[in-house]
């Protein structure tokens, strides 16, 4: 593999594979209410936000790290007390006061939410006044990264867009692309597993009473709690992301921007690593090989889109079970395709604790899965979603989409909107 090729895939792997406190989207806002004080060099006076309907739906119902609120004013509330350089895990280093003057600023009416119904993906933008200044920032495509910076009306700041984007990795196939991240390194590619391994240590002490549940979910999933492998990765799995969604303050490995897909990927192989003994750099590897996949998958899709997010990570997932088992690439695509099969177009209908149950279902399927391919069974071409190829399935999977899914963000926000939904 020539160095250009290993050095941007390793590049994208650490942009996209990174450690987050909370809900990604309402820390996205965060990260905007962080940067307006910085621009404006205090707190501001009034703060308007607006949000597309992506970016509202899976920020509204989610805990806020460490505190009991939950909505996007008071996400950006916390942003404006939270240190931006922190990035993702801003909101896990706020200082003791924080959360009483974020609350204060809420209950005046200092700071406004809007959706902008027809904005597709990932988009906030944020602007606010304090004395004779005023500052208005946009955030486009990224989670993290700033489009555009405005300071009394004069743009101050614009993206060079030299960042590596997932949609670069629809230059190859996906067994060429699977070549590749298996060709990368070893040593290049461990952060995978040592930042997943930080929030196995939450999930292991939340099941082993050391750490009190938030989320009642989580309470079920501990009574599920059995001791084969199938009766471990339900309940881990379930209650890290019901935790992460009441509002623990526990970083997650988030794959693609999204903190629940890290989970449903990440999880699983560390538990599969601890059952079987696998070696940590083999593990690492099998980490890579679900990350990319996830981003190649989500590449067709986007970041945020109207299909569930664990229907392209659990496909992920199962690519790598059936790797780490031994397959081959062809059995590796055959697992892809069945998990798509078997769960395409779930829909996403917003961030919450009980996606925790559709992240521990994807979970067991994706190893089922994964140990169906690499037995040798194989998608029926031609049966239900599935296509001859993947880029079939994907293709008919995207025109489901487009025709039957494609304003289900609109009237999410819309209907939630007109009944008044908090933000």
């Amino acid at each position: 593999m020539e160095k250009e090729d290993r050095e941007g895939l390793i590049r994208l792997l650490q942009q996209e594979a990174d450690l987050a406190v909370g809900c990604t989207e309402a820390v996205m806002v965060a990260l905007g209410a962080a940067k307006i004080k910085e621009v404006l060099g205090g707190l501001p006076q009034y703060m308007e936000i607006s949000v597309s309907p992506a970016v509202w739906k899976s920020g509204r119902r989610v805990g806020l790290p460490g505190t009991k609120e939950k909505g996007l004013n008071m996400a950006a509330a916390l942003g404006l007390f939270a240190p931006l350089e922190k990035g993702q895990q801003l909101l896990g280093h706020l200082e003791p006061q924080a959360l009483e003057r974020a609350k204060g600023m809420v209950e005046r009416g200092t700071i406004k939410t809007n959706v902008l119904l027809n904005k597709e993906g990932l988009y906030v933008s944020i602007w606010a006044w304090a004395g004779a200044d005023e500052a208005k920032v946009e955030m486009e495509h990224s989670h993290t990264r700033f489009s555009k910076v405005w300071k009394n009306e004069k743009l101050i700041f614009r993206e060079n867009r030299d960042h590596p984007d997932i949609s670069s990795l629809l230059a190859w196939d996906l067994m060429e692309l699977w070549d590749k991240v298996l060709a990368l390194p070893v040593y290049r590619i461990t952060f995978l597993r040592d930042k997943a391994l930080v929030m196995w240590e939450f999930v292991r002490d939340i099941a082993g009473g050391k750490v009190e549940p938030l989320s009642p979910l989580t309470r079920f999933f501990l009574q599920e709690m059995g001791e084969s492998f199938a009766e471990k990765v339900v309940p881990l799995t379930g209650m890290a992301v019901a935790e992460r969604m009441a509002g623990a303050p526990y970083p997650v490995l988030t794959s693609a921007g999204s903190g629940n897909q890290g989970i449903l990927i990440s999880l699983p192989l560390l538990l599969w690593e601890k059952e079987w003994e696998e070696s940590p750099g083999r593990l690492s590897q099998a980490l890579a090989l679900a990350h990319f996949t996830n981003m190649y998958l989500r590449a067709h899709f986007g970041k945020t889109s109207t299909l569930c997010g664990v229907v392209l990570s659990g496909a992920s997932l199962a690519a790598a079970v059936c790797w780490l088992l031994g397959g081959s690439r062809r059995h590796m695509l055959h697992g892809v395709q069945m998990f798509l099969g078997n769960s395409s177009c779930l829909l996403c209908d917003g961030a919450k604790e009980a996606c925790s149950l559709k992240v521990a279902l994807a979970a067991h399927t994706a190893i089922i899965i994964g140990k169906m391919a690499f037995q040798g069974l194989k998608p029926e071409p031609e049966a239900g979603i599935i296509g001859d190829t993947l880029q079939e399935t994907l293709s008919l999977m995207k025109k489901i989409m487009e025709i039957g899914m494609e304003e289900i963000d609109f009237y999410l926000g819309k209907i939630n909107y007109l009944k008044g939904g908090s933000y």
